[in-house]
């Protein structure tokens, strides 16, 4: 017997405000024997699409990764211009590496005709605006950069400890994470900004992780913040100075986790990944575009 699936693994906003997801099809065979079920085969196709923040014209992009034979992980989805970088498993392990150890690949997809390409291993990839450049975290080492065609792969940090490197929307400052703190480096790798998240907290509030750039404003970051009193969460805007301490907060819905925005609109996940106004209003799931 043939059970078939099909999920949405990531998403995130294009320059111009529409979605670049990506889309598994699994397909696993079992033999049913007089007590059980043995699972005796699983493939699973990895697929970019592309649609209007509103969910109209969908249309497939390209594959990433075909008939994989195993369950595949997924380390985020990023677009500018005409590319996405897209960091997943495949089914080729670098040279010296233990093959038992999973090392996610990074791909190239070129939005205007589908054609995808591996530039090296990473995670958290981030292209920079003007589709050149991607930032990303090496595998059990710190932030590198490489070319999109993936040359001059180089070191960038060479800090373990930093994660989840982000592009500012003017592509002169680069965001990274490490434990409840936030810096910004310029795109030398000299460091322009430090935001300590843990130094803010009350016995009322907390905030995590930066989640994202604000796309109108290049001085400001959404973090995730946790009201212990009502024990809800929302989402911050933190406005920032280079040249001060000074900070501008400001709160909003909270939707769920892998918080991206652009120009007043959502993308994040709550068990399925969603697309929303920051209000909360005009939600709805990128899941219904599967059956289509």
């Amino acid at each position: 017997t043939r059970y078939d699936s099909d999920y949405v693994r990531d998403a995130n906003w294009t320059e111009d405000g529409k979605i670049v997801y990506i889309r598994e099809q699994k397909s696993t065979w079992v033999q049913k024997n007089p007590i059980y079920e043995q699972e005796i085969k699983k493939t699973t196709v990895a697929t970019l699409w592309e649609c209007d923040s509103d969910g109209s014209n969908n249309r497939e992009i390209g594959e990433v990764v075909k008939d994989w034979s195993a369950d595949l992980s997924y380390y985020g989805v990023s677009s500018e211009g005409n590319y996405a970088v897209i960091s997943t498993d495949d089914n080729v392990i670098p040279e010296g590496v233990d093959p038992n150890n999973v090392i996610s690949s990074l791909y190239i997809c070129n939005l205007n005709n589908g054609e995808s390409y591996k530039i090296g291993y990473g995670l958290y990839p981030s292209l920079s605006p003007d589709g050149s450049k991607v930032v990303y975290k090496e595998w059990g080492g710190g932030i590198r950069m490489v070319n999109v065609d993936g040359s001059n792969d180089h070191v960038f940090l060479d800090d373990t400890s930093l994660t989840f490197p982000q592009w500012s929307p003017l592509m002169n400052r680069i965001m990274v994470n490490s434990s409840s703190m936030t810096f910004i480096y310029d795109e030398k790798g000299v460091l322009k900004k430090k935001l300590d998240f843990a130094s803010l907290w009350s016995d009322t509030l907390s905030y995590s992780l930066a989640s994202c750039w604000d796309t109108e404003d290049s001085n400001s970051v959404y973090v995730r913040a946790y009201f212990s009193r009502d024990r809800i969460y929302k989402i911050a805007k933190f406005k920032y100075s280079e040249g001060n301490d000074s900070l501008e907060i400001s709160y909003y819905y909270y939707p769920g986790t892998s918080y991206k925005e652009h120009n007043g609109k959502a993308i994040a996940y709550d068990g399925d990944w969603l697309v929303c106004n920051i209000d909360g209003s005009n939600k709805w799931y990128l899941y219904t575009l599967l059956s289509n």
